[in-house]
């Protein structure tokens, strides 16, 4: 028996994507559990997508359980951690340094939670699959800090929960994740940045507003975050929804050059999408 995490990106277009992914792997995968950590803002969206004709089938019992029902969905409460004042204008960066921070902090507690591992005050799941600890992680592309959560979770566990795979989502081809990743000298967009942060930092500089000037105010904190999280040793691999047969050749140079798998899942949308 497996359970796999799931940290899905709260915006529609990430969540979907991942959601049905979901679906269909414990639809071919009758011994897969999942759980989902659901921001609250998309959870509504969710529940109405899992209860649409289009996935009757999931909820077809047979012997009495059904697909669906080795899905939980948890909707993780965060705290609003809003840094403006009242009649000063709004501050995106600094609001969305202080949502990220805030997501983190409570995305740690449900994964120790569920882990076994939750220390006093964090989070009661009413967790179902209690009995059977995850064994794989499967984040957001944008939902970088899951990596180091997990990797810690894993160290202090004194090897109670093992070296647990986390995989990258990205609901794209290797193509476009190239345009991003890719060292400098390979044409990376990030990779000069990265560069020019790391000079930053070593001369004491605060390199935010360098990287808010050449990304715009609304991606910096995640596109940087991601671009260290696929180049970290501890990211197991990345799943994509694309088709292999289109994107032979960018799998195979993302894989040599990140030294991590890419897998193909084709394209996860409902069939009247």
């Amino acid at each position: 028996m497996s359970h796999a995490v799931f940290v899905p990106f709260a915006a529609w277009g990430h969540v979907r994507p991942l959601l049905h992914l979901v679906v269909q792997l414990v639809t071919l995968h009758p011994q897969l559990k999942a759980t989902i950590l659901l921001c609250p803002t998309v959870a509504p969206r969710v529940h109405k997508e899992l209860a649409s004709a289009n996935l009757s089938h999931t909820r077809n019992t047979t012997d009495g359980a059904s697909a669906l029902g080795r899905v939980q969905l948890v909707e993780v409460q965060v705290k609003d951690a809003g840094t403006n004042e009242p009649g000063k204008p709004k501050d995106l960066v600094a609001d969305m340094a202080a949502d990220a921070i805030a997501y983190a902090e409570a995305i740690s507690g449900y994964l120790a939670a569920l882990f076994g591992e939750g220390a006093p005050g964090a989070p009661i799941l009413g967790d179902k699959f209690k009995d059977i600890k995850p064994n794989m992680v499967i984040f957001d592309m944008f939902q970088s800090f899951v990596l180091a959560v997990v990797h810690q979770l894993s160290e202090q566990s004194g090897g109670k929960i093992g070296k647990i795979p986390v995989f990258a989502f990205v609901p794209s081809g290797p193509t476009s994740m190239i345009h991003h990743l890719a060292k400098e000298e390979y044409g990376g967009f990030i990779g000069p940045i990265s560069r020019k942060v790391e000079e930053a930092v070593a001369e004491g500089q605060d390199p935010m507003p360098m990287i808010a000037a050449i990304l715009g105010k609304a991606p910096v904190l995640a596109m940087f975050a991601m671009f260290q999280t696929f180049w970290s040793p501890y990211l197991t691999g990345t799943i994509g929804t694309a088709v292999e047969e289109m994107e032979t050749e960018a799998k195979l140079f993302f894989e040599q050059h990140l030294g991590k798998p890419w897998l193909f899942v084709g394209i996860q949308y409902p069939e009247n999408f």
